[in-house]
């Protein structure tokens, strides 16, 4: 099955090459730096949509019935039709109505977990095409199935591919015995970009699994410290690595270099693609952040350790 899903991944990967940003990098030696964190969307891989968080997607943009993301029903029409299911019998009424059935579901599983305490929470996409899927059908599917349309509505919906040096620097880290890991906004699909684009897992390229951390594992999207001061404790009690020997390397002051400087880790901002950087300029929580090193070419991370 995890063969199927990659091949998905793979058929529907996109060709685009990073923007400019006109940003200069600020890139100097630290020898403290001992471990590198990464984050996934915009950073390691060029990804149309930049971030997959469903709770920034819908909770924090507003999302509506005619984002960019769901335009025209295209997405789903393309899901189905791949699937194997006939979107010609399906109407724009029937559409729209799964569309908004979609956004509803989400915000309902937001709302239960903000309920928690969960500030910035994150679905289980999984079983919000559970949901689709049965009140589309009338009928229950199989659990590998309804992971098969998750990736496909994935796929058609935020085409990907690696940033250039992507696996390059992975590599280099793991030759060197530099302890790595991720801290992403993820779904159960998003380490098997790993497998498509670099025919290995994130085990096999060196990432340490107990210090790569997903959003949908725990409910709790970035820029919720959470997932930091997990990976955090682990690199502690692990390798006897503290935060400020932690590099942690995403495109986003807010998600990424914001949340990671309040968990004492020092911060690279990846200004390499003018589609997925995000400087947040305008959020005041970020105002008072300066990342400590800015990269415009992941390679550049070599001239820092």
């Amino acid at each position: 099955m995890t063969d199927d899903l990659i091949q998905i991944i793979k058929k529907h990967s996109c060709s685009m090459k990073p923007v400019q940003t006109g940003i200069k990098p600020a890139v100097y030696p630290d020898k403290e730096i001992k471990a590198v964190l990464f984050d996934i969307y915009g950073t390691l891989f060029i990804s149309e949509a930049g971030d997959i968080s469903h709770s920034q997607e819908i909770s924090q943009s507003g999302l509506s019935p005619d984002s960019d993301r769901l335009n025209q029903n295209s997405s789903f029409i393309k899901t189905f039709k791949e699937y194997g299911l006939n979107p010609e019998n399906l109407d724009q009424e029937v559409l729209n109505e799964i569309k908004l059935f979609y956004i509803q579901e989400i915000k309902k599983e937001h709302k239960k977990l903000i309920s928690k305490g969960f500030e910035h929470p994150e679905v289980l996409i999984t079983e919000i095409w559970e949901r689709i899927m049965k009140k589309l059908t009338g009928r229950e599917f199989p659990p590998d199935e309804i992971k098969k349309i998750a990736v496909i509505y994935e796929s058609v919906s935020n085409s990907t591919c690696p940033m250039p040096g992507a696996e390059e620097i992975i590599v280099w880290l793991k030759e060197r015995g530099i302890v790595t890991g991720i801290i992403s906004n993820a779904q159960f699909y998003t380490p098997l970009l790993f497998d498509a684009y670099f025919g290995k897992g994130i085990s096999e390229l060196g990432f340490d699994t107990e210090i790569s951390c997903y959003s949908y594992r725990s409910g709790r999207a970035k820029p919720d410290p959470f997932m930091f001061k997990e990976a955090a404790s682990v690199m502690d009690k692990k390798y006897n690595i503290k935060p400020f020997e932690v590099l942690y390397t995403g495109n986003d002051m807010l998600n990424d270099i914001t949340a990671a400087a309040a968990a004492g880790m020092k911060t690279a901002l990846f200004a390499g693609d003018k589609r997925s950087l995000r400087l947040q300029s305008d959020n005041p929580v970020c105002i008072s952040t300066v990342p400590d090193l800015v990269i415009t070419d992941l390679l550049q991370i070599r001239d820092i350790i």
